[in-house]
């Protein structure tokens, strides 16, 4: 498994909290990007998460609190590999997006681990049409990840949290 994933499995079900009480944990996303404060534990976190589970590990985000800066980040990847980062395109507003780590992947759908998914870090199923970008660190002091990268198929070690079934 892969460091950033290792990292973001300590995160399974961190939840916003409700009301106008934050979760530190959340908030603690955002030391890792620049230009912006978070407002509270709902400000959308999906590409401070990954630049934290990054950034702990060594390994250079792009410290933009936008998920689509990873699609200029590390390397293009043609295909999915499991554990890369993916980048979607929102179905809603054509500016917005979303980032995550594959965990699993078929012709129809793939499923991502990631934060700010139903509002809290884990997994969630998305059709596969809203990818617009796979990446990999790039090579240098991590030659060795990406010389490893395995196909993509579902990530399943002891006591790494249940991935659910596709849905849809």
């Amino acid at each position: 498994m892969q460091p950033w994933t290792k990292t973001a499995f300590q995160y399974w079900q961190q939840a916003e909290l409700p009301g106008k009480a934050n979760n530190p944990l959340i908030i603690d996303f955002f030391q890792y990007v620049e230009h912006v404060e978070p407002i509270n534990d709902e400000t959308p976190c999906c590409a401070a998460a990954m630049n934290f589970w990054l950034e702990i590990n060594g390994i250079t985000g792009t410290k933009s609190p936008i998920a689509r800066s990873f699609l200029k980040w590390g390397i293009a990847i043609d295909e999915p590999q499991l554990e890369c980062i993916v980048i979607h395109k929102s179905p809603v507003n054509l500016w917005a997006g979303h980032v995550g780590i594959l965990c699993y992947h078929n012709v129809n759908h793939h499923i991502l681990y990631g934060a700010n998914q139903d509002n809290m870090c884990g997994f969630k199923t998305y059709p596969n049409n809203l990818i617009i970008g796979l990446r990999w660190p790039s090579p240098g002091s991590y030659q060795h990840y990406f010389n490893n990268c395995p196909p993509a198929n579902i990530i399943r070690e002891p006591n790494s949290p249940p991935v659910p079934p596709i849905t849809g």
